[in-house]
């Protein structure tokens, strides 16, 4: 075989395996990118869905501490979000959440309370029946936030959003890089 069909082949070659790399990078890149959205997304739902459950779990443990008497439409709302919280979050999260449930029918049945006794509960740190469900919720935004923020060498927590200064930071100095040092073909 004469040298330039030999050099013809392996540029031939060359630009095939640069084509397929350049390829297989976009598609992992891209795959990488819609991954940490829909984590993102994810994360913001789940926010929201316990927020929402606290503000009514709030509301509905004051009513218990000063009502004697429960309507059973006022825990709709509380079990349609633990419903939610069932195909969504980790069973810790659904669980903490059924004992605020449990919590509330316990202080509908205890008698009303008045503001002597309610300082004197939250002296004992006995009035947050919402301590165990707030620690789980943290727990699992953690972890879905580590699963969303890669560093190199494995998760990391952000602190202060230094993780994802860190993570944008590198993806500059990437197409800074890519930039300055243009792929040079051969003619």
């Amino acid at each position: 075989m004469s040298s330039a069909i030999f050099s013809a082949v392996a540029v031939l070659a060359g630009s095939a395996m640069g084509g397929v790399t350049s390829i297989a990078s976009t598609l992992l890149a891209q795959r990488s990118q819609t991954r940490a959205q829909q984590l993102a997304e994810h994360i913001s739902k789940l926010e929201t869905l316990y927020g929402e459950f606290i503000d009514e779990a709030s509301r509905l443990y004051v009513q218990a501490v000063t009502h004697d008497s429960p309507q059973p439409g006022d825990f709709v709302n509380l079990y349609a979000k633990v419903g939610k919280m069932r195909f969504m979050s980790s069973a810790p999260v659904v669980a903490s959440a059924e004992g605020v449930i449990r919590i509330l029918v316990e202080t509908y049945l205890q008698p009303n309370k008045n503001l002597e006794q309610l300082k004197a509960d939250l002296d004992k740190e006995a009035l947050d029946p919402l301590r165990q469900f707030s620690d789980a919720c943290r727990a699992e935004l953690r972890n879905e936030l580590d699963l969303l923020i890669l560093a190199p060498g494995g998760a990391r927590r952000a602190r202060n959003g230094e993780a994802i200064h860190d993570l944008a930071a590198s993806t500059a100095r990437h197409f800074r890089t890519a930039r300055a040092n243009p792929v040079v073909r051969p003619e």
